[in-house]
């Protein structure tokens, strides 16, 4: 009995630190991101392949577990190339894009071998398209209604503040009420209770913020309710699957987090795994509302 109740202890005390250093990250590094998403251009551009460049070294890392080797540099090279030839207006298709970077990639593995040669090149095109690609919607995002300053800009800080709502719903959610476990073998914590929290939780932010969105202009974009509510519908089941897709990843790995690079967070894997995940969902339907 003793033993027992001094582990549940030991437990709050566990949770009760990674709380702490979550809210510590968060009010330390949350206003800087959505500060360089308002600004766009290089500043965005510059976040973005951090996330990409960071990513991909634990993606990596989840593959040499594997005992697969990719070439990190080649593949961190190749997954800048989508927003880089955005940025600068190179004017190169994404076929011709596709097919140059996948031709690269298929040249480079001739020097490296022929003992595990398929499994590099899966792991590396799975880790541009992962990363580069996915991430590379967040600056689609950024250039979404030019016409007005900023619009783009704010539409992330939207997505930002809704994904956000959905991890801590989830979060909170699951501590306080979660017992009946989804998928135990791909994600051992994550429960029904706390993906309703989550879900719930995006709606509520954004309701929360459709409310804020008139004082606090250009800061959020000018959308009607409906609007706002399914970003955040998107946020509240797309972001929850991404997690999921990346538990899953982790798991055949065997490693519990990409790494210990955000305190109380985990990776950038971590951190940015639903966001990856909805931000092509969010890009495609934030246009179709515009056009």
């Amino acid at each position: 009995m003793g033993q027992s109740a001094n582990r549940a202890t030991l437990q709050a005390k566990l949770r009760s630190t990674k709380i702490g250093k979550r809210v510590g990250v968060a009010f330390t590094f949350g206003p800087l991101l959505l500060l360089l998403s308002w600004l766009g251009g290089i500043w965005l551009l510059v976040l973005v392949d951090l996330i990409i460049i960071l990513g991909l070294l634990e993606f990596c890392r989840m593959w040499k577990v594997k005992g697969i080797v990719v070439n990190k540099g080649l593949a961190i090279i190749l997954s800048l190339s989508f927003g880089w030839n955005s940025f600068l207006n190179l004017g190169l298709s994404l076929p011709f894009l596709f097919t140059f970077l996948f031709f690269i990639l298929l040249v480079s593995e001739l020097f490296r071998g022929v003992d595990g040669a398929l499994f590099r090149i899966s792991a590396s095109l799975l880790g541009i398209f992962y990363l580069g690609w996915l991430a590379t919607y967040l600056l689609s995002i950024g250039e979404l209604n030019p016409e007005v300053p900023h619009w783009g800009g704010s539409a992330l800080i939207l997505i930002f503040l809704v994904i956000w709502s959905v991890d801590t719903g989830a979060y909170f959610s699951g501590l306080a009420w979660g017992s009946h476990k989804i998928t135990p073998q791909i994600s051992p914590n994550k429960t029904w209770e706390g993906t309703i929290g989550g879900f719930l939780g995006g709606i509520f932010a954004s309701l929360l913020l459709w409310f804020l969105s008139s004082p606090l202009h250009p800061f959020l974009p000018s959308l009607p309710l409906n609007h706002y509510l399914v970003v955040g519908g998107i946020a509240g089941v797309g972001g929850q699957v991404g997690d999921m897709i990346e538990s899953l990843m982790k798991r055949d790995s065997e490693i519990k987090d990409a790494s210990s690079l955000i305190p109380g967070h985990g990776g950038i894997l971590d951190r940015f795994d639903s966001l990856l995940f909805i931000a092509p969902l969010e890009y495609y339907y934030l246009k179709l509302i515009l056009s």
